[in-house]
């Protein structure tokens, strides 16, 4: 009951809130898969230019 008695724009405000503290969906998919594969691929780049 608590949801529906909030006035409309309190409603819009929280959920946008809560967009923005969200993790990235590749974070909540995959944890710290991407970043490791992503620090991995740099330093094979940054290898090879030397």
């Amino acid at each position: 009951m608590e949801y529906m008695e909030t006035p409309k724009e309190i409603r819009k405000q929280t959920r946008a809130s809560q967009r923005e503290h969200r993790e990235h969906w590749q974070y909540r998919w995959f944890g710290m898969l991407p970043l490791a594969l992503r620090m991995w691929m740099e330093g094979l780049r940054w290898r090879k230019k030397k």
